[in-house]
C-alpha cells in the first residue's frame, strides 16, 4: 500500500514538472527568459521539498518519542500488575497456610475427643 501511494505521488510531482517545463516552452518569452523561470522554478521546487523533507523528519521523531512513550508505560503497567498478581498470589497462599492449620487443630481436637471417648468405653466395660 505504501508503495502505491508514493508511486501516486511521484506521479503527481512528475506531472506538475513536465506541465510547468512545457508550458514555460510553449510561452513566447525569450530563451534567457525562460531558462531564468526555469531556474527559480527549481529552486522553488527544491525550497518545498526541503521544507517537506523537515516537517517529515519533525513528524518521524515525535512518532518515535510517542511510541518510546508508549512502550515505557506499558512496561511499568505489566510490572505493576505482575507485582500485584505475585501479592495476591502470597496473600491466598498465607489464607491457605493459616486454613490448614485450622483444620489440622481441629483435627487434632477430634481425635483427642475420639480417645478420651473410647477410653471411656473401655473403662465402662
Amino acid at each position: 500500500m505504501a508503495n502505491e501511494t508514493g508511486g501516486y505521488w511521484r506521479g503527481i510531482v512528475t506531472g506538475v514538472l513536465v506541465g510547468a517545463a512545457t508550458a514555460l516552452l510553449l510561452a513566447p518569452k525569450r530563451g534567457e527568459d525562460i531558462r531564468q523561470d526555469l531556474a527559480d522554478s527549481a529552486g522553488r521546487w527544491k525550497e518545498k521539498a526541503e521544507d517537506l523533507t523537515g516537517q517529515l523528519s519533525d513528524t518521524a521523531l515525535d512518532l518515535k518519542e510517542r511510541g518510546s512513550h508508549l512502550v515505557e508505560n506499558a512496561r511499568d503497567k505489566s510490572s505493576d500488575l505482575i507485582a500485584q498478581a505475585g501479592e495476591k498470589a502470597e496473600d491466598w497462599k498465607a489464607e491457605a497456610s493459616e486454613a490448614v492449620a485450622g483444620l489440622k487443630d481441629k483435627a487434632e481436637a477430634k481425635k483427642e475427643e475420639a480417645k478420651e471417648q473410647a477410653h471411656d468405653v473401655v473403662e465402662s466395660v
